[in-house]
């Protein structure tokens, strides 16, 4: 007997969350803060068939039962869920319900089962900048990189990190997001790759900060957060579902005004080499055949000259005497 799955969608505090199929999106362990060496507790984003979403959380006491059976991107049937309000401001998604893992909740593998759909839900920069997004959302961002900071050291509660800021764009809006740890090394180790341009990053559950003199900023970024960059054919498989509509996206359009007015501007430097060449060429002629032509003038003057001398000479001698 085939099983029947419940959609995300319907998922709801009025009745016991049913049969669900879905593909673990992202998953990363919470630390404790007393003790560091252990996680809290283990969370998830799972995506089913329908593009919905949901929060998923296994807390430290189960978390030895589930953690070896869960992967990331893998496809899995969960059952006896239990089912909780979604609250606070780090929200990863926006279902109004979030699932807990319970002692009897059982998690089966599918092996050969396909839920399609991007890891990614993009947001544009624009309505991040305009404001008209809400805070409380962790966000999914793309955009080209324009530019990077110099790395420094920030301190709290003790302990030092890694700290650096990057710009990005996208329709012509601009965005600083700060990253921390790790995602410094990243960003480092891709830089040392030489490729820098045209690069494309991608963010994943990142956190919306605002502050008085800038209009936005991509802040707080944690173990949930993924951060990439991508260059060449690698950005098309983080294409957002917004921008597909649209057949050819507007940060593409961007990028290639951007090519064609450095093409422009190597064209217009081209033809000022050129042209200052081919003036040097036309000038050295001129140069040349001036030289020869003040000899020319000097060597006919002295030829009359001469010519002259001569004339009178033969004048004088064979002058016939007056009678």
């Amino acid at each position: 007997m085939a099983l029947t799955f419940e959609p995300i969608s319907q998922i709801s505090s009025s009745k016991p969350a049913g049969n669900i199929k879905a593909r673990v999106v992202r998953l990363w362990k919470l630390s404790d803060f007393n003790r560091n060496t252990l996680p809290f507790s283990i969370e998830m984003v799972l995506m089913d068939s329908e593009g919905s979403r949901i929060h998923a959380s296994i807390k430290k006491t189960l978390w030895y039962k589930f953690q070896s059976e869960i992967r990331e991107g893998k496809v899995y049937s969960f059952e006896n869920m239990g089912v909780a309000a979604n609250g606070g401001s780090y929200k990863t998604t926006h279902h109004p319900y979030k699932l807990n893992f319970q002692f009897g909740t059982k998690c089966l593998p599918l092996c050969g089962a396909l839920v399609s759909g991007s890891d990614f839900k993009f947001v544009p920069i624009s309505d991040i900048v305009g404001g008209s997004y809400d805070c409380d959302y962790l966000v999914d961002v793309i955009g080209m990189l324009t530019g990077v900071g110099t790395e420094r050291e920030y301190e709290r509660n003790g302990s030092a990190t890694k700290l650096n800021v990057i710009a990005m764009e996208a329709d012509g809006y601009k965005l600083q997001c700060t990253l921390f740890g790790t995602y410094v090394d990243e960003l480092n180790t891709f830089l040392a790759t030489g490729e820098t341009a045209n690069v494309v990053v991608s963010i994943q559950l990142a956190k919306v900060k605002r502050f008085v003199y800038e209009s936005s900023s991509l802040n707080r970024f944690h173990r949930n957060t993924r951060c990439e960059f991508l260059t060449g054919s690698e950005e098309l498989k983080h294409r957002s579902r917004w921008e597909k509509k649209k057949g050819k996206s507007n940060l593409y359009r961007g990028r290639r005004r951007g090519q064609n007015r450095k093409n422009a501007s190597n064209r217009s430097q081209q033809q000022k080499r050129k042209h200052t060449k081919l003036k040097q060429q036309q000038s050295k002629p001129k140069q040349q055949q001036s030289k020869p032509k003040q000899l020319q003038r000097s060597a006919h003057a002295k030829n009359t000259k001469q010519q002259r001398q001569a004339k009178s000479r033969c004048n004088r001698e064979f002058e016939v005497p007056k009678r």
